[in-house]
C-alpha cells in the first residue's frame, strides 16, 4: 500500500483496533463463544412487517423495530430470479433466545417468504450481549434479562 494511503487509514485502524480491545471477543475465540441470543433480520415489500411480526410471535418472539428501507437490486438480478423487486421495503429486526431462532426462520420462510407477495428474505446473527431485554420466564413482573460484554468494576479487580 502506497505510504500516502497509509496514513490516512492509520486513524481508522487505531479507531478499530481500540474498539475490538474493549470488548470480550479479543480475549476468547468467538467459535468457542456460546451465544444466547440472536438477532434475525427480515427484509421485505412494504406493507408485510406486520406479517413478519405476527409468524414471529406465533413461535415466542416478543417484539421487533421496524425500519422503512429501499431495495437496491439491478434489473438483471430481477429477471434471473424471476420476481419483480420493489424498492420500498422495510426491515424488521428481532432478539430472540438462540432457542427459537429456527423456528422463527422456519415461520418466516413459510409466510413471507420470497414465494410471498411480501418476497422476503431473512438471516440471523449472534448477539454478544444484551441489557433490557424482557423474558416472561424471569418472572411475573418481567425483570430485564442483562448479558453484557461489560463487566461491572467488582468482576474487573
Amino acid at each position: 500500500m502506497p505510504q500516502d494511503k497509509q496514513a490516512l487509514l492509520a486513524p481508522y485502524a487505531f479507531g478499530v483496533h481500540a474498539l475490538c480491545a474493549h470488548t470480550s471477543l479479543k480475549k476468547e475465540n468467538v467459535m468457542d463463544k456460546k451465544f444466547t441470543h440472536e438477532a434475525i433480520f427480515c427484509i421485505v415489500n412494504s406493507g408485510y412487517s406486520e406479517a413478519v411480526m405476527d409468524a414471529a410471535k406465533k413461535f415466542g418472539a416478543s417484539g421487533g423495530t421496524v425500519l422503512s428501507a429501499r431495495g437496491t437490486a439491478n434489473k438483471d438480478a430481477e429477471s434471473f430470479f424471476g420476481i419483480s423487486i420493489q424498492p420500498e421495503k422495510e426491515l424488521v429486526m428481532i432478539v430472540v433466545t438462540t432457542a427459537l431462532k429456527d423456528k422463527i426462520l422456519g415461520a418466516l420462510y413459510d409466510e413471507v417468504g420470497l414465494n410471498s407477495p411480501g418476497q422476503g428474505i431473512a438471516f440471523s446473527l449472534p448477539v454478544d450481549g444484551t441489557v433490557g431485554l424482557h423474558s416472561a420466564q424471569v418472572s411475573d413482573k418481567k425483570a430485564p434479562v442483562q448479558t453484557s460484554i461489560f463487566k461491572s468494576e467488582t468482576e474487573n479487580k
